[in-house]
């Protein structure tokens, strides 16, 4: 038997619309606060950041000259 799928949309969303209720009480039952936990992923977001920059930094470094100096 094949669940129709206006059932499984309508499953997928209920999912969805649950994750972030789950990570809040998952996040509370600890004995961190919002605020901690706010450090923890801005501190997070701001390696990922910088792993990037240097990253993009790297790659560029690496690309031979655009510039031709043969024809000067």
């Amino acid at each position: 038997m094949q669940i129709p799928q206006a059932v499984t949309d309508e499953l997928h969303s209920a999912a969805a619309k649950t994750v972030w209720p789950a990570v809040v009480v998952g996040l509370s039952v600890s004995s961190w606060g919002p605020q901690e936990w706010f450090y923890v992923f801005s501190g997070f977001f701001v390696i990922l950041q910088s792993a990037y920059v240097a990253w993009k930094w790297w790659r560029e470094a690496k690309k031979p000259d655009d510039t031709d100096h043969a024809g000067a």
